[in-house]
């Protein structure tokens, strides 16, 4: 801390840094401030010590709290008191702090990477500790706050000037790729008080919704003592132990087959049974040095080294193919095949329970849980760090076969990092096909921001490539609305336009006729997208000058079933990036499994598990004719 003395109201000692080794609340320094027994002495000590500090004065820089540069100061006085050796003072927080409780709606997400900003919020001041005033509030600006979340639940927090009302300001909640302005019910912020707002965000295709259901007026205004930390179920006032249970941690169901070494939230010594003292990380739930942890393919029963997730926020399994309860029953009653995540297997199409089809963030871990038969999942975790989901669906009466319903169309794995989808997914049947000619509608997608997508007004900047239609504009011909949506810039790749026109317009052929085997086939599901293989990227731009990836190679896997049988038959193509002079489509044909192992996704999880091997190894250019 710092210690200011004064002598008849001027400051005699100016900040002295006075510490404490034991953390028992008593202070020295090497440099104490020396009175005589005798004389009258006023003391004013400030916590946390800065060397900014002068004159009893402590400038406050309020930008910069999402980085955990918070100014919570606290200060305290003993005026005119005959000197004891060990002087005793009671600190009080200087500023106000504004608490922001978010939770998700059921039809949302995962809320972990929830970013706030408030607009017009005092970013500096100058608190006069002999006064006991605020000397000077600095310019308004938009203010970052701090946010700690985990699925359901987010917390941003923000240490603010006291003397602001709320109510004027702008509060913007982003969310991937998407924001939503919210004006704070009216309430004047003061010293020593934390004021608490509850809200409840949802999200849709079209964008955030925002709903306040408590004020600051309607709740506990008292403030944590001592240094604050935010967590994700708040501010708390002291050290924060995430592994404390009086901070939430729950016991870990030992049904989830993991030994977790220390920190543990109830065997701080119990080791990790692969051998490596390995520890799960907290805000994960994840062994972060064990690949299997990634793996959605994990299934209950595997041997604890395995490493089967744990939720920390709920003390249950969760494995990253959420399928392990063989308890869990859709709407109907039917048990859920635990190797199908969401679907019922007698109705593989149907959409998963409780979640709005029409949603395209419905699934509350878009990229982990494939809610239709082509959707894929993700098994590199870190890819969710910057990825975002989108399911575009349509009107009926846009598709040849007509209807007053509406049905999905495609969905997007869209790489925020790279600009680029990592995989477009579809379904092809007949009613997507008709005589429309293409539209050449080039356009952002209306669902991502359009900060998030390259500029594809005119084709990349580097000779050579094109456009490549990840979804082709001659597999959505059956109206010209239709066809309008595959020209989105989010199903754009960086494509070699020899083998754009050539070897891949060949397999886009095909799967258009393959799509027309109905009296054979039942409904034809393709995933396609890029594959990088080699470091570093070879790199072009959009019209702006982002910077997005050349692909080495682009993909397509595809999965039907045959009607009389009831057997299923898969095949895939990695074809190179590049001109492929005397080749033919067919030349690059291969198991799916193997585009798998080249992309990092996993394909057509609703497989039987007893079958899904065998039926993702076949290579039988036979069966696809």
């Amino acid at each position: 801390m710092g210690v200011f003395s004064l002598s008849h109201g001027v400051v005699s000692d100016d900040n002295i840094l006075y510490t404490s080794s034991a953390g028992d609340g008593v202070f020295f320094s090497t440099s104490p401030i020396h009175r005589s027994p005798s004389s009258p002495l006023e003391i004013i000590a400030y916590y946390p010590y800065t060397t900014e500090a002068s004159q009893g004065q402590i400038p406050m820089n309020y930008a910069g709290q999402a980085q955990g540069k918070a100014p919570d100061y606290f200060y305290g006085k003993l005026s005119d008191v005959t000197w004891t050796p060990e002087p005793k003072v009671t600190l009080s927080r200087i500023n106000a702090l504004l608490q922001l409780v978010v939770t998700a709606s059921p039809d949302f997400g995962d809320l972990s990477h929830l970013t706030v900003e408030a607009a017009d919020v005092p970013l500096s001041a100058c608190f006069d500790l002999v006064s006991d005033q605020f000397q000077y509030r600095g310019a308004k600006g938009t203010l970052d706050l701090a946010v700690r979340g985990h699925r359901a639940q987010a917390v941003a927090a923000a240490v603010v000037v006291p003397g602001v009302n709320y109510g004027d300001l702008v509060v913007t909640l982003s969310y991937g790729g998407r924001s939503v302005r919210w004006r704070p019910s009216p309430f004047v912020g003061k010293a020593g008080e934390v004021a608490t707002y509850h809200l409840t965000l949802s999200g849709s295709g079209s964008g955030l919704h925002i709903l306040e259901t408590k004020g600051p007026g309607e709740l506990s205004q008292e403030a944590p003592e001592g240094p604050i930390v935010l967590t994700p179920d708040g501010l708390k006032g002291e050290r924060y132990n995430p592994y404390d249970p009086k901070f939430g941690a729950k016991p870990i169901d030992p049904s989830a087959g993991v030994d977790p070494l220390r920190p543990s939230p109830i065997e701080p010594s119990v080791k990790d049974s692969e051998g490596g003292g390995v520890p799960i990380d907290p805000s994960a739930g994840i062994d972060p040095l064990a690949p299997a942890d990634m793996d959605p393919s994990i299934k209950e029963g595997d041997k604890p080294s395995s490493g089967v997730p744990i939720d920390p926020s709920a003390g249950k399994i969760l494995p990253l193919n959420p399928g392990g309860d063989f308890t869990v029953k859709d709407q109907d009653g039917v048990p859920i095949d635990p190797s199908t995540p969401g679907i019922d297997p007698t109705d593989p199409d149907e959409s998963t329970p409780g979640v709005d089809p029409n949603d395209p963030f419905g699934n509350v871990r878009p990229g982990v849980v494939a809610q239709y038969r082509e959707e894929a999942v993700v098994r590199n975790a870190r890819l969710l760090d910057h990825a975002l989901f989108v399911r575009h669906m349509a009107p009926d009466a846009w598709f040849a076969d007509g209807g007053s319903g509406t049905r999905r169309n495609y969905s997007i794995l869209f790489d925020t990092k790279y600009h680029s989808p990592r995989y477009v997914a579809f379904p092809m049947y007949p009613a997507v096909i008709g005589n429309t000619d293409r539209s050449n509608r080039w356009d952002y997608d209306p669902e991502l921001s359009r900060s998030i997508q390259p500029n594809l007004s005119r084709s990349y900047k580097t000779r050579g490539l094109s456009r490549g239609h990840m979804l082709s504009s001659g597999s959505r011909t059956a109206s010209r609305p239709l066809n309008e949506t595959t020209f989105y810039f989010s199903n754009m790749v960086p494509q070699n336009q020899s083998q754009n026109a050539g070897q891949w317009q060949q397999l886009e052929g095909k799967e258009r006729n393959w799509a027309q085997q109905v009296s054979k086939y039942d409904t034809l599901y393709v995933v396609c997208g890029p594959v990088y293989s080699k470091e570093p990227l070879q790199m072009t731009t959009d019209r702006d000058g982002k910077q997005i990836p050349v692909p080495d190679a682009t993909y397509k896997v595809f999965l039907r079933q045959e009607k009389s049988t009831g057997n299923w038959y898969s095949i895939g193509f990695v074809m190179p990036n590049r001109a492929l002079p005397g080749t033919k489509y067919s030349d690059y044909s291969v198991t799916v499994s193997e585009v798998e192992r080249q992309t990092g996704l996993q394909f057509f999880t609703h497989l039987p598990k007893d079958k899904a091997v065998g039926i993702k190894s076949q290579n039988d250019q036979s069966r696809w004719r």
